[in-house]
């Protein structure tokens, strides 16, 4: 089926024999500031500042373009909350790896609900603003979990380099079936996350896997009849919105078939080691985030977005909420779930 995916531009290949010739199309192309950032509910977060350059300055897509020199206010509700300025640092993670951080870091922890607002200034490349929601806590159910475990036991006796030891290999099915529950009044949208969680003192290599796409009609609500013609699929893709449940509940039906668990141990042992759980998180999306995401389905994945790489049709408008139309402010909260194996 993938085949009529490609057929318009076979169709069309005629049409590509043209020749090409260059011009200046004598746009403004002065740079303007660009502003990015994340805002997860409750906490802290940066701002990253760079500026746009020309497309055809191709030295440009080598250089650093990272603005230093200005300065990030923000305001909560229309009241003024802080300055920031351009910082380096260093984090630690959870394994005591050390990675090297900079930006605007702002510390200030939104909350749900407050109208962020995010003002920058750049004595060369002017000022940029963007105002994002900070959307409410999603609302789920008690999650129901059918699930299946066959196990594979491999015996190793006198082995030169560990001694007698058994190698397991757990195949897991998991059924889970996910009520997602819409607030009344507001629109609300959407995205699903998954990571295996292991806290066992065992040695254990665990993976969840992906869910079958398919059989989640949700997640390709936004396939349109003539994207369905042609094949497009919503494979990877776990956005969506209240649409067809708003203002009340929505069964979220998500089947792991390739849960695995590889456990070492000294004997054959067919139950599953205690600590090792799925998290699944539930994003509730700004609408600023959601429209990126429907932005960037269309423009790597849609038949139109594929066209009009190739100018056969009229290109997908890149999406900014930035008053310079460079950059992304969105925001987020969260749910998570975790379901022990």
């Amino acid at each position: 089926m993938d085949i009529l995916k490609k057929l318009p531009l076979l169709l069309c290949a005629p049409l590509l024999t043209a020749c090409y010739t260059d011009f200046e199309p004598k746009i403004d192309s002065a740079p303007v500031l660009c502003m990015n950032a994340v805002i997860d509910a409750g906490e802290e977060f940066t701002v990253q500042l760079s500026h746009s350059w020309r497309y055809d300055d191709y030295e440009a897509y080598k250089a650093d373009h990272t603005v230093t020199d200005g300065t990030v206010d923000v305001y909560a509700d229309g009241n003024p909350v802080c300055r920031a300025t351009y910082s380096e640092w260093t984090e630690t993670d959870a394994y005591g790896a050390e990675r090297k951080r900079s930006g605007y870091l702002i510390p200030y922890k939104p909350q749900a609900g407050q109208e962020v607002s995010l003002r920058a200034c750049s004595p060369k490349y002017g000022t940029a603003d963007a105002v994002v929601t900070i959307p409410f806590e999603p609302l789920t159910g008690t999650a129901q979990v059918d699930k299946t475990v066959e196990v594979n036991n491999y015996l190793f006796e006198d082995d030169p380099y560990g001694g007698s030891y058994a190698y397991q290999y757990f195949h897991i099915s998991m059924n889970i079936k996910l009520p997602v529950n819409d607030r009344s009044g507001i629109n609300e949208y959407f995205q699903l996350a998954w990571e295996a969680a292991d806290c066992s003192n065992e040695d254990v290599d665990f993976n969840c896997g992906n869910p079958e796409f398919d059989m989640e009609p949700i997640f390709s609500e936004h396939i349109d009849a003539l994207e369905t013609v042609f094949a497009s699929d919503a494979w990877g893709f776990t956005v969506f919105s209240d649409n067809s449940f708003r203002g009340s509940s929505y069964p979220l039906h998500l089947m792991f078939r390739n849960i695995s668990l590889h456990r070492v141990s000294a004997e054959p042992d067919d139950s599953l080691p205690d600590g090792c759980y799925m998290r699944l998180i539930l994003f509730s999306l700004d609408r600023n985030l959601y429209n990126w995401y429907m932005y960037d389905w269309h423009e790597s994945e849609s038949v139109v977005g594929m066209l009009g790489s190739i100018g056969l049709a009229e290109n997908t408008t890149s999406y900014s909420n930035v008053s310079t139309r460079a950059g992304l402010v969105v925001a987020r909260n969260r749910s998570v779930i975790e379901i022990s194996l």
